[in-house]
Protein backbone atom coordinates (compact mmCIF):
# COMPACT_ATOMS: atom_id res chain seq x y z
CA UNK A 1 0.00 0.00 0.00
CA UNK A 2 1.31 3.31 -0.67
CA UNK A 3 2.38 5.83 1.84
CA UNK A 4 0.00 8.34 3.12
CA UNK A 5 1.27 12.42 2.86
CA UNK A 6 1.21 12.44 6.86
CA UNK A 7 3.75 9.40 6.14
CA UNK A 8 5.97 11.15 3.91
CA UNK A 9 6.00 14.44 6.24
CA UNK A 10 7.48 11.83 9.22
CA UNK A 11 10.93 11.67 6.71
CA UNK A 12 14.25 13.10 6.90
CA UNK A 13 13.66 14.83 3.18
CA UNK A 14 10.76 16.86 4.69
CA UNK A 15 12.10 18.18 7.78
CA UNK A 16 11.16 21.49 7.67
CA UNK A 17 8.05 21.48 5.73
CA UNK A 18 4.99 23.59 6.90
CA UNK A 19 1.29 22.35 6.08
CA UNK A 20 -1.16 25.17 5.50
CA UNK A 21 -4.05 23.90 5.02
CA UNK A 22 -5.95 20.48 3.85
CA UNK A 23 -5.35 18.76 6.80
CA UNK A 24 -7.70 16.04 6.48
CA UNK A 25 -6.31 15.14 3.52
CA UNK A 26 -2.85 14.15 5.00
CA UNK A 27 -4.39 10.54 4.94
CA UNK A 28 -4.91 9.84 1.38
CA UNK A 29 -2.08 7.07 0.01
CA UNK A 30 0.56 9.32 -2.37
CA UNK A 31 1.21 7.22 -5.43
CA UNK A 32 3.79 9.35 -7.09
CA UNK A 33 5.62 12.43 -6.61
CA UNK A 34 5.70 14.21 -9.20
CA UNK A 35 7.55 17.53 -10.37
CA UNK A 36 5.81 20.42 -12.60
CA UNK A 37 6.41 23.71 -13.00
CA UNK A 38 3.65 24.38 -15.73
CA UNK A 39 0.28 25.30 -14.97
CA UNK A 40 -1.50 23.25 -16.79
CA UNK A 41 0.00 20.14 -14.96
CA UNK A 42 -3.40 18.52 -14.50
CA UNK A 43 -3.63 17.04 -17.69
CA UNK A 44 -0.50 14.46 -16.46
CA UNK A 45 -2.61 13.21 -13.24
CA UNK A 46 -4.10 10.17 -13.11
CA UNK A 47 -4.90 10.02 -9.36
CA UNK A 48 -2.91 10.00 -5.96
CA UNK A 49 0.02 12.13 -6.98
CA UNK A 50 1.76 14.83 -4.75
CA UNK A 51 3.40 17.60 -6.73
CA UNK A 52 6.40 19.29 -6.22
CA UNK A 53 7.01 22.80 -7.60
CA UNK A 54 9.00 26.50 -7.17
CA UNK A 55 6.25 28.03 -8.24
CA UNK A 56 7.63 30.03 -11.17
CA UNK A 57 4.86 29.77 -13.12
CA UNK A 58 2.93 29.86 -10.62
CA UNK A 59 4.09 33.40 -9.30
CA UNK A 60 3.67 34.92 -12.99
CA UNK A 61 0.52 34.03 -13.20
CA UNK A 62 -2.72 36.28 -12.32
CA UNK A 63 -5.34 35.52 -9.76
CA UNK A 64 -7.85 33.68 -11.11
CA UNK A 65 -5.20 31.50 -12.93
CA UNK A 66 -3.69 30.29 -9.85
CA UNK A 67 -7.25 29.56 -8.64
CA UNK A 68 -7.86 28.16 -11.83
CA UNK A 69 -4.91 26.17 -11.29
CA UNK A 70 -5.09 24.40 -7.22
CA UNK A 71 -8.50 23.83 -8.47
CA UNK A 72 -7.21 21.40 -11.01
CA UNK A 73 -5.00 19.50 -9.00
CA UNK A 74 -7.79 18.77 -6.83
CA UNK A 75 -10.37 17.66 -9.17
CA UNK A 76 -7.63 16.25 -11.43
CA UNK A 77 -6.77 13.85 -8.13
CA UNK A 78 -3.80 14.97 -6.95
CA UNK A 79 -3.35 14.57 -3.31
CA UNK A 80 -1.14 17.64 -2.37
CA UNK A 81 1.06 20.35 -3.47
CA UNK A 82 4.39 21.18 -2.37
CA UNK A 83 5.39 24.38 -2.68
CA UNK A 84 9.55 25.65 -2.63
CA UNK A 85 8.83 29.19 -1.48
CA UNK A 86 12.47 30.98 -1.67
CA UNK A 87 12.94 32.47 -5.32
CA UNK A 88 10.44 33.07 -7.73
CA UNK A 89 7.68 32.78 -5.09
CA UNK A 90 8.34 34.11 -1.56
CA UNK A 91 5.17 33.07 -0.63
CA UNK A 92 1.80 31.79 -1.09
CA UNK A 93 -0.52 33.64 -3.62
CA UNK A 94 -3.77 34.00 -1.53
CA UNK A 95 -5.72 32.61 -4.38
CA UNK A 96 -4.08 29.46 -4.31
CA UNK A 97 -4.14 29.29 -0.20
CA UNK A 98 -8.30 30.61 -0.81
CA UNK A 99 -8.58 27.51 -3.27
CA UNK A 100 -6.74 25.06 -1.25
CA UNK A 101 -8.90 25.84 1.52
CA UNK A 102 -11.67 25.94 -0.18
CA UNK A 103 -11.27 22.47 -1.41
CA UNK A 104 -9.40 21.11 1.65
CA UNK A 105 -6.93 20.50 -0.73
CA UNK A 106 -3.07 19.69 1.33
CA UNK A 107 -0.88 22.83 0.73
CA UNK A 108 2.77 21.79 2.15
CA UNK A 109 5.44 24.56 1.86
CA UNK A 110 9.12 24.89 2.77
CA UNK A 111 11.00 28.12 3.40
CA UNK A 112 14.01 26.92 2.34
CA UNK A 113 15.81 25.11 -0.71
CA UNK A 114 15.30 21.88 -0.61
CA UNK A 115 16.41 18.53 -3.43
CA UNK A 116 13.41 17.36 -5.23
CA UNK A 117 15.06 14.45 -5.59
CA UNK A 118 15.52 13.44 -2.10
CA UNK A 119 11.30 14.09 -2.03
Amino acid sequence: MPPTLRELLTLPAFAGAEVLCGHAGLDQPVTWTHVSEVLDAARFLSGGELLISTGTALAAAPAPEQERYLRSLAEGGAHGLVLELVRDLPDIPPAVLGAARLYHFPLVVFRQEVSFAQL
